[in-house]
Parts: C-alpha cells; structure tokens; sequence
C-alpha cells in the first residue's frame, strides 16, 4: 500500500488548483499506466494519493518515481519556487476488501491500511518511508531497491511506535 501527499500543497493558492490537478494527477495517472500490473486499488482526495497493490515490484516502482516526479519537476508555473515535494508511505500487511457504498467500489479497510496511512504524515518530505514489514520483503531478492533504518519512530494520530526504513534505489 502506499499514500502520497504533496508537502507544501496549501501554498498553491486556488487560481493555480486546475494546474496543480493537471499535475499532481496527470503525472501520476502516466506512472501507474507505465507499470506492467496495475494497483487492484486507487483514490485521490486533493493533493493525496492511496494506492494498493498486488505486487510489491510496481508498488516499489511507483513510489520511487513520485518521489523522482516531484522532487526533479519544475513547479515555479504553480508559484513554487522552491519545488514540490511529496511525502510517500508504504507498508504490507492483509487488508480487508469490501464493497464501499459511498465510491460505488471495491476499497481496502482494516489496521494495516491504517499503519500505512499514519506513516505519511512522519515522512520527510521528498522520501519514502517504509514499514518494517516492506523492508524485510525487500532484503528477500527485490533487486534494484535497497532501505536504510530512520529509527523507531512515533506514527501520526497515537497509533504507536515503529521502526521505519527509508527505501532507495540500489548502488548496484
């Protein structure tokens, strides 16, 4: 799973939102249409992203080309003279997949949807952190992607404490 956030967002003020939508969405839009298997699940709510997946190759793939998108974009057309930086978390874990009658679709619930969203808001902008669990997958024979240990850090909203890695793309 992973949720995206732009950091940053509430400096584009709102004649520059239909620019930033052609943007933020649009560019993620040609990532996921690049991906060989496509997420089983995408939403959106203004500068936020969630997305799961049933292979962890496209989800590792996507994140690091969002962090990529947004950290190598020039976004000065949208008054940011600074850049824009995204904010990318990713866990594993079993979610529920139920019938949402709100989207009129299939959506993902339960704690390990949670743990992936409380990450987002801790992460440093213009990286992506993961969950222990994503990293133990990685060391198992995802080549071309590698993490560090952050530390075991508090997760936003109480939700506990947990180690968390940043993921990067391998030196080999």
């Amino acid at each position: 799973m992973i949720f995206a956030d732009v950091a940053g967002f509430s400096e584009i003020t709102e004649d520059l939102t239909s620019q930033f939508v052609g943007a933020f969405h649009g560019g993620v839009a040609q990532m996921i249409d690049k991906l060989p298997n496509q997420p089983s699940f995408v939403n959106t709510w203004g500068d936020s992203f969630f997305a799961v997946f049933d292979n962890l190759d496209d989800g590792l793939e996507l994140a690091l080309e969002l962090r990529d998108y947004f950290s190598g974009g020039d976004w000065t057309d949208l008054g940011l003279t600074d850049g824009m930086e995204v904010r990318i978390s990713m866990h594993a874990g079993p979610a529920y997949e139920k019938f949402d009658p709100i989207l009129g679709k299939l959506n993902f619930f339960g704690s390990h949807v949670n743990q992936a969203a409380r990450i987002e808001p801790i992460v440093l902008p213009g990286s992506v952190f993961v969950s222990e669990t994503v990293a133990a997958l990685i060391s198992f024979g995802y080549d071309g992607f590698d993490f560090e240990y952050v530390g075991h850090l508090e997760l936003a909203k109480n939700f506990g404490s947990y180690p968390i890695y940043i993921l990067q793309r391998s030196c080999i």
